[in-house]
């Protein structure tokens, strides 16, 4: 019926949405939007068009470079930046304020799933509906979480506990909420791209010395354990913001 091949468009959007409300299922009460998550899925969709734009100003050079250089100085980049951009926009229009750190790690990791969307179209459109199975449990996974270690940082960016114990750089940017902000905000794009280079660095090389990238033991084995290490990871960070914004309450 018009052409539409509506059990590709389930497969592309139910896990993914099951991913998104898993987490929000998992948060405090009260602390996330669905409403407000699901534009930020969508803004993580538009987010290809920045990818687009970037493309304009720093052309596709990505076949002169070694994996390592493509995976961290090339795609990571690109495709973080983009979501970053995107996000702060989000912020701008909606004003955000008094926001539960949570909701902050959450919606950029929305702002991820929406990417892996696209991204997986793009795949099924090069490589056949037979990629769509495994980048579901995998890069789709992958793309949310490089989303919420960059809304980790930049929830923490936000969060005001007092000097306490804080270390001399700690203090000093204390004194000035916006250059924490700002500082905070680059750490979290680093951490994104960092994790984002390893997960692509991983594929570059098994793609490189095998020639079949996606079905290689190596690259599926350590696939695994980035997930792995990156759910563990989201756990700790997410436990770590409910404490830091208890802690603010307080004070």
């Amino acid at each position: 019926m018009f052409g539409i091949n509506f059990s590709l468009l389930m497969n592309l959007t139910m896990l993914p949405l099951c991913y998104a409300m898993i987490i929000y299922l998992t948060s405090p009460y009260g602390t996330i939007g669905i409403k407000r998550g699901f534009n930020h899925i969508l803004g993580g969709i538009s987010s290809v068009l920045v990818v687009m734009l970037i493309f304009l100003v720093t052309p596709d050079i990505k076949n002169d470079y070694s994996p390592f250089v493509n995976a961290f100085f090339i795609i990571g980049p690109r495709e973080e930046l983009s979501k970053l951009v995107v996000f702060l926009i989000l912020g701008r229009i909606s004003r955000r304020k008094n926001e539960h750190p949570m909701a902050t790690m959450f919606y950029v990791g929305m702002i991820g799933l929406g990417f892996a969307v696209v991204e997986n179209v793009q795949y099924v459109g090069m490589y056949g509906e037979s990629i769509l199975g495994i980048r579901l449990f995998t890069a789709t996974i992958a793309h949310m979480l490089f989303g919420m270690f960059m809304g980790y940082w930049l929830a923490k960016g936000n969060l005001d506990n007092g000097l306490g114990n804080r270390s001399v750089f700690g203090v000093i940017v204390h004194r000035d909420p916006k250059i924490k902000g700002l500082i905070y905000t680059f750490i979290g794009l680093l951490a994104a791209i960092g994790y984002h280079g390893l997960w692509n660095y991983n594929l570059m090389i098994s793609y490189s010395a095998y020639g079949d990238g996606f079905t290689d033991v190596s690259s599926n084995t350590i696939m695994i354990m980035l997930i792995v290490f990156g759910l563990v990871g989201v756990k700790f960070a997410g436990d770590d913001l409910n404490a830091s914004y208890r802690r603010q309450l307080k004070n």
